[in-house]
């Protein structure tokens, strides 16, 4: 039996599952990756969370009826007119603050940290 020559001796690799090797040969349609390289860059702004979170406890039957008085803030008049009533209900339940320096910032894309925190809240301020 003839020895294995150890230095051009190729490594060893396990042998991938069906699906994963069928994933790498499929090569996606330029369009495709457009529509993915979108998706990763889409922001949710912080009145676009409002809106989601108010729609969804109407939705489930929970009492949306408070209201904070938006004209505390400092940029209040750039709320979009569809999201007014959102931001003033997740104002007035503690779910979004303003800044340290009065501001809403509606239009602001929600960072990762902010997300986290206006989801915490209104799980513990609507949900419990």
């Amino acid at each position: 039996m003839p020895k294995k020559d150890k230095q051009n001796a190729q490594p060893e690799t396990p042998e991938k599952e069906p699906q994963a090797a069928a994933a790498e040969e499929k090569e996606l349609p330029p369009e495709d990756k457009k529509e993915e390289a979108k998706a990763e860059t889409f922001t949710v702004t912080r009145e676009q969370m409002a809106a989601i979170l108010y729609r969804y406890a109407a939705f489930k039957g929970i009492d949306v009826s408070a209201a904070a008085d938006l004209g505390n803030f400092a940029d209040f008049e750039s709320v979009s007119a569809y999201a007014r009533t959102a931001i003033a209900w997740a104002s007035a339940e503690g779910i979004i603050n303003g800044s340290a320096d009065g501001r809403l910032m509606p239009k602001a894309g929600a960072t990762r940290a902010q997300v986290a925190a206006i989801l915490h809240r209104y799980i513990e301020n609507c949900i419990f």
